[in-house]
């Protein structure tokens, strides 16, 4: 989709702008997400059923959106994770 935002073009919108700049807080074996996932009650069972016993909430400034913005970061236990078969 394409955009004007901030006297700027913008070819994906503010969710995805929003997204991306909070995936880009973690760090190796984590996973970064925004408060709305946060408040999905599917997204933190399926954390849990992968291990993950801890998420942390932090501010941040995020370069492209106006306001500090609230963010979780988990760590992935890798050992649990499982490649899914090839389609």
């Amino acid at each position: 989709m394409l955009v004007n935002l901030n006297n700027s073009i913008d070819y994906f919108g503010s969710t995805v702008n929003k997204a991306a700049r909070i995936q880009n807080l973690s760090k190796s074996d984590e996973v970064s997400f925004s408060e709305e996932v946060y408040d999905d009650r599917e997204f933190l069972t399926a954390l849990k059923s992968i291990g993950v016993s801890e998420i942390h909430k932090r501010v941040e400034d995020l370069k492209g959106i106006q306001g500090a913005q609230v963010a979780y970061t988990a760590r992935i236990n890798t050992e649990s994770v499982i490649a899914l078969p090839p389609s």
